[in-house]
């Protein structure tokens, strides 16, 4: 049923926005009406045992963390309840004195923002009639795009929304990626990054050409507020409820869906956050979007979207158990690039882990997506990590919007492509004057599998055509490619394709030979290079001054944990340098603690690079991670490099993304010092804040000297390009010398003198 409601927003180039102090919603220009809780704090609480549980639960308001089991957790609790936790020896730590401090902030700053004129509609928190009228006013914007269907009704028969997004044409056939936000109704911030990616999706269409693309090969379902009731309850009631509104105590809606519902995670008591409800789907909001779904029949990828914790989890959730090893390797893959996508826009870092990690929940709606109807299914915790919690600030708003959308973009794709190609190692920029190239290329199943044999890497030297060469397997979807070499200065153009059994046909990049990667020519000499296995290369761990009592550096075989690699970086290969290998039997058991400590290179030669063209390029794969433990995101890892032997330092990097894997880095030395015979490089890793968890660790670094000795037409290297070049390029043709084959093709014709001409006349 297509309804579309009248609005009074105006339309702009980027979208809708409001643009009038007259605009304010009657609500917003008078006190707060909603419950007060004042002297309620929030506190960080561990808690060991059920019985430590069972007290905290008991004198608490709400538990702000969305699973409630043993370990830390934050919790609201009444006036005089935190000095209870003391005499039960339970561990804590107070985040915030006053609760209710936080609410009245964010009531004035709504009301603020209301009545700014030219503010986004994404900078400010707008309740249940404003979304639903802004909603219907993008369906509106867009006819030819989108249509707007009721995904069902709430207890208090409250409507459920859902804009469907398409391209034009027949899209009856097209697979359906389903988003959704506000199944807790106090998660106002996913209401908003669910809404931007609908904006975003409409506003691309035929601008964006990754938008365009999708949209033509598939559908987007969003469900801005499943929980309506509840949400409503938020801006006229209470700010903190979670549940919906049945019978006045509420059901958790995700807890309420059938995948292996009424298990650990949930509660049957009907004054738990968590209550489940009594039966699977019991609840007319999880009932409806469901039938929806079901009724669609094409949905092949979900995300559910809360705050907070900033989180990409996939399943299962139920039980400490994993997926299948082909699903769970493309879960992993796919959570982890969609956590470098955030990062990537400028965002903060999230982490990709399976939902057990973070206890078990049972009958939430990402298990059902995958349990039920076999789709690509996520949750998604958004900003922040907890200093304001539920409370996040109008001001994060935007930002956390413009992270997710990237992230989802990729998603999308991920989810209806039927197999992905990505490059491991990165993208070379640059390839050999006299050898092979080689790279690696990964190829993974997605809606399908790869055809065995048609993995292709296609490349152009200079202006020659494109020409096709196999991928080689190595196993386990990875296969080599190999640019050739070429006269220094060259450009070398390449793509990748490869076909799925299903019979469609993949390119990396997406637009293939009409805008390929490139890569350069150049004189290479690998001046250093340690993948770490041998241990005889002059590295050394710890300096004078080194503070740190545990987590020192080591040369080993690292034992993984939620913080550091359970494999080194080099394949072959098992060492590199870590901070502490052994897992211990806990995450902070052997992590960096109280100081310093370094990693020092030993002396590097880069003095060829120290005058003319040349480049000396440093590179090292790292890996840190800061965002687990008490305190996350409190530490960082200086890398610094001297060209004096270590008597002064140069920042390189200040490494604060919690990637947790392994992360390429290079630089070019003479953009942060001269290149010399003295170079060293050191890693500082360091735990500077209390309650951090910070781990480490470096391997496979490596020196090139890169560049051209002379000017790629300047045949005889004497730094002119004039009529002596040209003579001896036409002889070393006539006489078919290898100096002359500009593309590297064998062959001595057309094409080889037009690259020389073009390499002459651009110098």
């Amino acid at each position: 049923m297509r309804r579309f409601v009248a609005c009074s927003a105006v339309f702009v180039s980027a979208g809708l926005a409001v643009t009038s102090s007259a605009q304010v919603a009657p609500e917003l220009i008078q006190a707060d009406p909603r419950i007060r809780v004042d002297g309620h704090q929030l506190v960080e609480v561990r808690v060991n045992t059920q019985e430590q549980l069972d007290a905290v639960v008991a004198m608490a308001d709400t538990v702000w963390s969305d699973r409630v089991g043993l370990g830390l957790l934050d919790v609201q609790f009444p006036p005089a309840a935190v000095a209870e936790l003391s005499k039960l020896g339970i561990a804590h730590r107070v985040i915030h004195e006053d609760v209710q401090a936080l609410i009245d902030a964010e009531w004035a700053e709504i009301q603020l923002r209301n009545q700014q004129r030219d503010i986004s509609w994404y900078q400010n928190y707008h309740n249940y009639a404003t979304v639903i009228t802004y909603l219907n006013a993008l369906a509106a914007a867009h006819p030819n795009l989108a249509v707007i269907q009721s995904a069902g009704t709430s207890i208090e028969n409250r409507d459920i929304p859902a804009i469907r997004i398409t391209g034009p044409g027949d899209g009856s056939q097209r697979p359906v990626v389903f988003i959704n936000g506000t199944q807790h109704a106090r998660e106002w911030v996913s209401t908003k990054v669910v809404m931007y990616i609908a904006e975003s999706l409409l506003n691309g269409y035929g601008s964006d050409p990754r938008v365009t693309d999708l949209l033509d090969e598939c559908e987007v379902i969003i469900v801005p507020i499943v929980n309506p009731d509840g949400f409503v309850y938020t801006w006229t009631n209470y700010r903190l409820w979670r549940k919906n509104r049945r019978g006045g105590y509420g059901v958790d809606l995700n807890r309420n869906w059938d995948w292996f519902w009424g298990g650990e995670g949930s509660s049957g008591s009907t004054s738990s956050d968590v209550y489940r409800g009594t039966a699977p789907f019991s609840e007319p909001e999880t009932a409806g979007i469901r039938n929806y779904v079901l009724a669609n029949g094409r949905v092949v990828a979900a995300i559910d979207y809360h705050s907070y914790s900033q989180l990409i989890l996939w399943p299962w959730s139920y039980d400490y158990v994993d997926p299948p090893a082909d699903d769970l390797a493309r879960y992993t893959a796919v959570g982890v690039q969609m956590r470098q996508e955030m990062l990537n826009a400028g965002g903060v870092s999230y982490t990709a882990q399976s939902s057990y990690n973070l206890y078990p929940a049972a009958g939430v709606a990402s298990d059902w997506f995958y349990g039920a109807i076999d789709a690509l299914s996520y949750t998604i915790e958004l900003r922040d990590t907890g200093t304001y919690g539920f409370e996040l600030p109008a001001s994060q708003i935007l930002p956390t919007c413009q992270e997710n959308w990237p992230a989802f973009l990729y998603f999308a794709e991920q989810a209806i492509r039927p197999i992905t190609i990505s490059l491991p190692g990165g993208t070379p920029a640059s390839a050999s004057t006299t050898t092979t190239t080689p790279f690696q290329v990964l190829i993974s199943s997605a809606a399908s599998t790869y055809a065995n044999g048609t993995g292709q890497l296609h490349v152009r030297v200079g202006n020659s055509p494109f020409t096709t060469s196999a991928l080689t397997p190595l196993g386990n979807g990875l296969f080599q490619a190999s640019l050739p070499a070429a006269s220094c200065g060259t450009e070398i153009d390449y793509y990748i394709t490869a076909g799925s059994t299903d019979g469609r046909t993949v390119s990396l990049p997406a637009d293939g030979a009409s805008a390929p990667f490139s890569a350069e020519a150049l004189d290479l000499t690998v001046a250093f290079n340690d993948n770490m296995e041998t241990g005889v290369n002059g590295w050394s761990a710890g300096v004078a001054g080194d503070t740190a009592t545990t987590g020192q550096w080591q040369l080993a075989d690292p034992q993984g944990t939620a913080a550091q690699p359970e494999n080194d970086h080099s394949n072959p290969g098992t060492m590199c340098w870590v901070t502490g290998a052994l897992a211990g039997s806990s995450i902070g058991a052997y992590d960096v603690d109280n100081g310093y400590t370094t990693l020092l290179s030993p002396r590097l030669d880069a003095s060829e690079a120290a005058s003319g063209d040349m480049q000396a390029i440093l590179s090292y794969w790292r890996w840190y991670s800061n965002d687990q433990g008490a305190a996350p995101n409190e530490d960082s890892m200086p890398i610094e490099i001297s060209n004096n032997n270590g008597s002064t330092w140069t920042p390189l990097e200040l490494v604060t993304q919690n990637a947790n894997a392994w992360v390429y880095r290079e630089f070019n030395i003479a953009d942060y010092v001269t290149p010399t015979a003295n170079m060293r490089v050191r890693f500082i890793a360091r735990d500077l804040g209390s309650g951090s968890i910070v781990e480490a660790a470096i391997d496979d670094v490596r020196l090139e000297i890169r560049g051209c000795a002379c000017y790629p037409a300047d045949m005889n290297c004497d730094g002119t390009l004039d009529f002596f070049d040209v003579q001896i390029f036409l002889d070393a043709f006539a006489h078919h010398n290898p100096s002359a084959d500009f593309n590297s093709d064998g062959l001595y014709d057309f094409f080889d003198v037009q690259i020389f001409l073009d390499l002459f006349s651009h110098g």
